[in-house]
């Protein structure tokens, strides 16, 4: 899992090793790893490889790789460093007219496109279980909420001809989530979308996640995760493991209520397919505070 600290400490090894040889580099990040530095909602990324454009190419490849094996980095791909991305973004999107620099070192500078750009490249990838997430949290920065200006940011990067069914289909899935300004979406308020639905409407998790993670507030944090009135132990369950995580993940102790409420009496995967690997990956990613009340999920450790 590459943080934010780390990939820093990977470029300024690599800026040194640049810099011993003479060599001038650049790195603008595509992939997940730009999502480290595009916000700080983000801290970490589960993919472990690097998606970018990188020149003079084979140098920083050099430079990067020599880099890792110095502070002993494991990575699982040999092949850990990519431009398939880039190659597809000049063949298919316009090129980015903004770049904010994340690094800049004496012989190494590193960039990211625009948040804006981000969200567009996420909605031409469209994967259910990898991209959902993603878009949520850009739009949500971005202060969009309707299918309509999620259309108009695919537009400013993407020809409308890439616009296709299966990428309506997600924006308009996207879209039916997006929280409304005027609305207060606390946990119980939560709770009573899951009881409804729990099966279409898990989605507002990754909502409620990304609208805490934002906050600064100890009592306005607190005031959203109070204690909901469900009489279903698997939402009562859902909201507990969510309270838990989501208080330690701003430093804060979990509510006094969450010791009180035990496991669902039955397995709860909120997945947007149950596949047997979507199934798999999330038994082993879920936070514990979800899996020992028997909820899988894959999609929070990514989004933060």
């Amino acid at each position: 899992m590459l943080d934010h600290q780390t990939l820093l400490e990977l470029f300024e090894k690599a800026d040194q090793i640049l810099s011993e040889k003479g060599i001038i580099g650049e790195i603008a990040l595509y992939g997940s790893s730009a999502f480290v530095f595009a916000f700080s909602e983000r801290s970490d990324t589960q993919d472990q490889d690097i998606d970018a454009y990188l020149a003079p190419k084979e140098e920083v490849v050099e430079a990067l790789k020599e880099a890792a094996k110095e502070l002993r980095l494991d990575f699982e791909n040999e092949d850990w460093i990519s431009s398939a991305v880039f190659k597809y973004v000049y063949a298919y999107a316009r090129p980015p007219r903004e770049l904010e620099t994340i690094f800049e070192g004496s012989h190494l500078r590193v960039f990211v496109p625009a948040v804006r750009y981000l969200l567009a490249l996420k909605i031409f990838a469209a994967r259910e279980d990898r991209d959902f997430q993603d878009v949520l949290l850009l739009a949500q920065k971005l202060g969009i909420q309707s299918e309509k200006e999620l259309e108009e940011a695919f537009g400013r990067v993407f020809p409308a001809s890439y616009l296709d069914e299966r990428r309506r289909l997600f924006i308009k899935e996207v879209a039916r989530v997006l929280p409304k300004r005027q609305k207060k979406f606390d946990l119980p308020a939560l709770a009573s979308l899951l009881e409804e639905d729990l099966e279409r409407k898990w989605r507002y998790i990754l909502v409620f996640v990304n609208k805490i993670l934002w906050i600064q507030s100890r009592k306005k944090i607190y005031d959203l995760l109070s204690e909901p009135e469900t009489f279903d132990p698997r939402v009562k369950a859902i909201c507990a493991s969510l309270a838990e995580w989501l208080a330690s993940k701003k430093g804060l102790t979990p509510p006094a209520w969450t010791e009180k409420v035990g496991p669902s009496p039955e397995a709860v995967y909120l997945l947007p397919l149950k596949t047997r690997r979507l199934v798999m990956k999330a038994f082993i990613r879920s936070p514990v505070a979800f899996r020992k009340r028997h909820i899988f999920i894959d999609s929070l450790e990514g989004a933060v």
